[in-house]
Order: structure tokens, then C-alpha cells, then sequence
């Protein structure tokens, strides 16, 4: 059965950080330490720098910041243009900067096929091991390590959308450039889907490519987006930039829709069913802090959510005439 689930706070990458924080206390740096570098990947808007205000705010409230002498810069990337990527990250490592947070999966598969050597910190929702970034979420290995949302929630989201649409059929499942690479290079969170949706849920899957709130629109009026009975979102790119718009062009379908991220049922989605951290920046504050203490990065094991948010938007619920059933309710951990 579904249902939310908590596991113990206390991991094995804090333990590690309390232990790295005692040692690097006994030994502090001095007043006249040299200023070390953090340079921080990420596209810019008023999102992401609200972000990286929380990660200077973490690193100052552990102490990172002082004992250190860091300072956090932002390198702001278009994700639209790789080869801009590549340029900023070779010229990132070319200053020697103490670390590189990369802020997506993205930005670290290209520092490594770059060969960046700077220890880097990633934050993703894919599986890093699948990707050829970690070789375990215990040990990483290499120059990378990180904070991962993904924890095959797949198989749960699909157990809990066949809850809300008992009678469904053909699963539309919006996806977008990252995920629709072609046969070659397919999108790890795809192979899984196409692997269980059909034997395990009894679905049919189509996918359908948007990249912009429009192009969102124009594939929902497509006749063959309206022979679809529910719909998938999984945590593509456009979910994150237009929450909004794409729940309200789902709902405006009357169709059962559920999303990987619980923005989006807080924008009107249906249901939602997403892995949380508690705080993603105090864990970025952790590892930064071992990094700068001396740490290889493949030594600090990668970080996944403790906490799963199960979300529901009764009033969505109501306007499309759909009956939420009890055992989903039960099990919800917010209702908007």
C-alpha cells in the first residue's frame, strides 16, 4: 500500500559532518586565512536567488562561512545553451575554486564529460548512480557527490494514480528535452515507466514533448493528447518554471492528472506525490563545509529524502468532478 513514509533523521552524512565540523574546529583557520571560492551553477531568475540566499544563510548559521572564509558566487547559465555550459565550467575550473554546486543533473553530467576535476556538490531529482555519477549512495566515489530527490518514486506515483483513475487506460505523460532525447539516449525515469506501467498499472503510455507553457498548450488540443483518460508529470523543467500554467492547462482537461513535485498540486494540480528534504540547503551547507575540510567528495554519501509530501487539491477535485478516494485522503499529508 501507498503511503507516506519517515525515516530516521539522523544519516550517515550528518554523523560525518559533526565529526568534520570538531576537526576543522580544533584546528580553525585564522583571521588571515586566504578567501576560498564556491561558485554556485545555476540559471538566473528571482527563484534562484532566493535559493542562493538560503545557501549563503545556511552556510553562516553552521559556521561554514566564518571558520572558512568563503564566499559563494553565482555563475548564471541559460540551460537552453550547452556549450555556454561547458565554456562557464571550464572557466570556472580555471580559477580553482574550492567547490562547484551544481543546482542540476545537467550541469554535472557536463562537468563530467568537461573531465572538471573541482569537487562539485549536485542537486537532482534523477538517480545519480544510473546517471555514471555515483558509483553507490554510500560511497560516490570521484569528485561528485550531492543531494538526490530520486528514490523510484515512479512506481508509487503510477500505485496512486491508478487509485484516482480506476477505470484509465491510455496515460499521457508530458515530458521535455531532457527527457525526450531519443532511443539512444533515453531518460532514466523513461526506461522505468515503460517498464512497469503496462504490467504493473495497466496502462498504455504517450509521450508528449513541451518545452514552453505554449507548447503545453498546443499538445493538449492535439487529437491524440484527447484520447488520453490521465496524465503524468514527472519533474521536468517546464513543472518548476511555470507551475501554475501547467496545472491549470492539465486541469482544464477534466482529466485525472498526478505530478512528481507538490508545487503543482499546490497550483492547482490534482495530486502530487514527491520525496522531500526538510531542509536541502542546510545538507548543500554539510557537504560544502566536509569538501572545504578536507574531504573528497567521493567520500560523503549522497543524500536522499527522509520525508514524502502525498498532496491533494480538493478544490481541483471538486471543479473537475472527480471523487478522491478515501484511502488516498487518508494517507494525504496537505490539501489545498
Amino acid at each position: 500500500m501507498l503511503r507516506p513514509m519517515m525515516l530516521p533523521r539522523a544519516g550517515a552524512t550528518r554523523a560525518i559532518a559533526l565529526l568534520a565540523a570538531g576537526l576543522a574546529l580544533a584546528g580553525a583557520c585564522t583571521a588571515g586565512a586566504a578567501e576560498r571560492l564556491v561558485l554556485y551553477f545555476n540559471e538566473d531568475n528571482e527563484r534562484v536567488q532566493v535559493a542562493l540566499s538560503r545557501l549563503r544563510a545556511a552556510m553562516l548559521k553552521q559556521g561554514v562561512a566564518a571558520r572558512h572564509e568563503v564566499r559563494v558566487e553565482h555563475v548564471a547559465v541559460d540551460y537552453a545553451d550547452l556549450p555556454g555550459i561547458r565554456r562557464s565550467l571550464r572557466a570556472a575550473q580555471a580559477r580553482h575554486p574550492a567547490a562547484i554546486v551544481a543546482a542540476t543533473a545537467e550541469i554535472a553530467q557536463l562537468a563530467r564529460e568537461e573531465g572538471i576535476t573541482t569537487p562539485l556538490v549536485f542537486g537532482m531529482h534523477q538517480d545519480p548512480i544510473t546517471l555514471g555519477l555515483a558509483a553507490s549512495f554510500r560511497k560516490p566515489g570521484g569528485t561528485m557527490t550531492g543531494l538526490t530527490l530520486y528514490r523510484a518514486d515512479e512506481g508509487k506515483q503510477l500505485e496512486l494514480l491508478r487509485e484516482v483513475a480506476p477505470r484509465a487506460t491510455r496515460l499521457g505523460v508530458l515530458v521535455d528535452e531532457w527527457w525526450d532525447r531519443g532511443p539512444s539516449d533515453r531518460h532514466p525515469s523513461v526506461e522505468v515507466l515503460d517498464r512497469i506501467a503496462g504490467p504493473q498499472f495497466g496502462f498504455r503510455m504517450e509521450y508528449f514533448r513541451a518545452d514552453s507553457p505554449a507548447e503545453v498548450e498546443a499538445v493538449l488540443r492535439t487529437p491524440k493528447a484527447r484520447l488520453m483518460d490521465a496524465w503524468y508529470v514527472p519533474p521536468i523543467r517546464i513543472a518548476f518554471d511555470h507551475p501554475a500554467q501547467v496545472a491549470r492547462s492539465l486541469s482544464a482537461t477534466g482529466k485525472p492528472a498526478l505530478y512528481a513535485l507538490s508545487l503543482l498540486a499546490q497550483q492547482g494540480g490534482l495530486v502530487s506525490y514527491q520525496s522531500v528534504f526538510e531542509d536541502p540547503f542546510e545538507s548543500w551547507a554539510q557537504m560544502i563545509a566536509l569538501v572545504l575540510d578536507g574531504f573528497s567528495p567521493g567520500e560523503i554519501p549522497v543524500e536522499r529524502p527522509r520525508v514524502f509530501e502525498l498532496s491533494v487539491n480538493v478544490g481541483t477535485a471538486r471543479a473537475q468532478g472527480i471523487a478522491i478516494p478515501k484511502s488516498v485522503l487518508l494517507r494525504a499529508t496537505h490539501f489545498y
